[in-house]
């Protein structure tokens, strides 16, 4: 079955508008500096930032070794 109209160019091109990639964000560690994703622990201290009722820690190590 077709559809009753076409669709034209720039309606379709305004609807795809929003399909882009977006770049992933990062931030950095408080304690490293170094870059990380969001909501993650940190690859070199292992700081997992603090949510709210929750402090934050430590998956591996602690402050002291960084």
């Amino acid at each position: 079955m077709l559809p009753a109209q076409r669709t034209c160019r720039s309606r379709g091109r305004r609807r795809r508008a929003h399909d882009a990639i977006q770049p992933k964000g990062f931030v950095r560690c408080p304690y490293s500096g170094q870059w990380k994703r969001p909501h993650r622990a940190c690859p070199e201290t292992g700081y997992v930032p603090p949510k709210p009722g929750r402090a934050g820690f430590f998956v591996f190590g602690n402050k002291e070794e960084a």
